[in-house]
C-alpha cells in the first residue's frame, strides 16, 4: 500500500470519507441525478450519478440499522395539550 493511500484512508477509484460526507450531504437534499453537477460546481469533481445513489443509499441503510424504534406508549402519563408548529419547508 502506498503511504498516501493508507493516511488518507482511500483506494483506488474508492472515495474518502470527507467526500462521501459531501456526497451523502447533497443526496439527502436533491435528486440522484443532480449530485455529479453539484460536485462539479462546488468542488470541481466529477463523479457518476450510481456513484452518488450508492453512497448515499449506503449511509442511509446503515443509520436506519442502527436506529432502535419504539412502538409502544409511555407508562407515564402525557401532558393535556402539545403546541407544536411546522414551517412547510421540505
Amino acid at each position: 500500500m502506498r503511504p498516501f493511500q493508507k493516511a488518507a484512508e482511500v483506494h483506488c477509484r474508492g472515495y474518502s470519507r470527507p467526500l462521501q460526507r459531501v456526497i451523502t450531504d447533497f443526496g439527502s437534499d436533491v435528486a440522484f441525478g443532480k449530485i455529479p453537477k453539484k460536485m462539479m460546481e462546488h468542488h470541481g469533481i466529477s463523479i457518476p450519478i450510481s456513484a452518488g445513489q450508492e453512497i448515499t443509499e449506503s449511509h442511509a441503510q446503515r443509520i436506519l440499522e442502527t436506529q432502535s424504534w419504539e412502538t409502544g406508549f409511555p407508562a407515564i402519563e402525557g401532558v393535556e395539550f402539545l403546541i407544536a408548529e411546522m414551517d412547510g419547508c421540505n
